[in-house]
Parts: structure tokens; sequence; C-alpha cells
């Protein structure tokens, strides 16, 4: 109960707080209006009728940061946290010293192209439904210091990050498209 999810067929799609009381014994995901629910819907009319061949999505969010190393320490690691949940936190890979996302943005003389124009960090985005890619930049480094002869400097996320240690460093770089309309 009280769950947010997404129901979704090949022609539409839906995303409501679960009000039923026991879905799992009934059946059914009641998504009514008013009572205890936080954050609660909006309408009770879905716009849509749904049928067999529509799939449920409970809602998630993760959230990924950096932060020591609880396996190595010494070194950083990626870690994540799910919501809703036990809110406990995961170390999910060892050896990442950076974290840099930015977002792609359509918006320049030819928006509506879906192409990207500039990227910005989530607090320079001022259109959301502009946003048509994802951009991922980790700074890796070995578990081991002094595998380098020496210490090294790398170019992250547009400037230069110079490390005190030996450890070999390397930056990578992937970009999603997201589904905000891109053909």
């Amino acid at each position: 109960m009280s769950d947010i999810v997404l129901v979704a067929s090949c022609k539409a799609s839906a995303m409501f707080q679960v009000t039923e009381a026991n879905p799992a014994a009934t059946g059914v995901l009641t998504h009514g209006l008013g009572g205890s629910f936080t954050p609660g819907n909006a309408t009770d009319d879905l716009q849509q009728r749904f049928r067999s061949d529509a799939t449920v999505y409970k809602m998630e969010t993760r959230h990924y940061y950096v932060a020591p190393s609880a396996l190595r320490p010494g070194t950083n690691s990626l870690w994540r946290i799910v919501v809703p949940g036990a809110a406990v936190a995961e170390e999910v890979a060892s050896g990442i010293d950076r974290l840099v996302v930015t977002y792609g943005i359509d918006g320049g003389a030819a928006a509506g192209q879906q192409n990207v124009d500039h990227y910005a960090a989530a607090d320079g985005v001022s259109a959301w439904d502009k946003v048509v890619a994802v951009r991922l930049q980790m700074l890796i480094a070995t578990a081991k210091d002094g595998v380098a002869r020496g210490t090294q400097s790398v170019d992250f996320a547009g400037s230069v990050v110079a490390a005190t240690d030996r450890r070999l460093r390397s930056a990578l770089s992937e970009v999603v498209t997201v589904r905000n309309g891109a053909p």
C-alpha cells in the first residue's frame, strides 16, 4: 500500500499512488483520492482503460554518490541508496574517485531537433522537458597505491585533476539518451 506505480501499455501510461489496503491479496490497484497518503493522487481518472497487455512498475529512486570505501580503506567508492526501501547505503563499485552527472539540453537555434546544444548540472536545468541526454563521467583509480611511477594529472570533466598519490587513474564518460521525446 502507498507504493507509487507506473502502469503502461503500448498506447498509454499513467502514474499514481496505490491506495488499496492489501493489493497483493485483492489483486486490485486502487488509486483513490483523499486519505492520509503522501504525496497522494491528484485525480482518480487515469484517462485510459488498461487491459491485460499493460504492465505495472513499482517506482524507485536511486541516489548515487562517491564516499570513502568501507572495503578498501584509503580509497573511494560509488555508493547507492534506493528509496523507497530501508535507505541502507550499498557500496556498488570501488575505485571511483569522482562522479559528475550533466544533462544534455536541446535549446539552441535548432531547438526541437533532439540534439544536445549544451550540457548543464541539475541546478542549471530550467526546463526538464528539454533534456534529451544524460552524460555520466567517472574518475576511476586503482586500488593499490604505488602503481604509477609518479603522481598523475588527468583531464576530467573540463578541468585537470592532480593526484597526490601514485594510483593509476582514468576518466570514463558515457552519454545516454532519455525518452523525453527522442525519436
